[in-house]
């Protein structure tokens, strides 16, 4: 637990800037966090799809803030992102993640 807490709190303050930033950086902390996904339906890491999935499913906030065209993501995203991913690991289906993130 503590090795979560240190991976992800070292990304605290920090934006990015554009769907595959974001994707890049939440797919590399989910790899560093090794987390399990048993379902074959679902990806340990997301891509960018996926990513706009969770956005139109409400499981992400969509960003606010934009640079150009792109859209700017922050630490609330990404732990966002890995809350997800957490609970997805733990068989939990979309759902019902739904329901608990609402």
């Amino acid at each position: 637990m503590r090795r979560m807490a240190n991976i992800v709190l070292k990304e605290a303050g920090k934006k990015y800037v554009g769907l595959p930033e974001f994707a890049r950086v939440g797919g590399q902390i989910l790899d560093e966090l090794q987390l399990e996904q048993q379902r074959g339906t679902v990806t340990s890491v997301p891509d960018e799809r996926t990513i706009r999935y969770y956005l139109a499913e409400g499981l992400i906030q969509t960003p606010e803030e934009k640079q150009g065209t792109a859209s700017v993501f922050s630490y609330l995203h990404l732990l966002q992102l890995l809350t997800v991913k957490k609970l997805q690991a733990e068989h939990l289906p979309i759902r019902k993640i739904r329901e608990l993130v609402a």
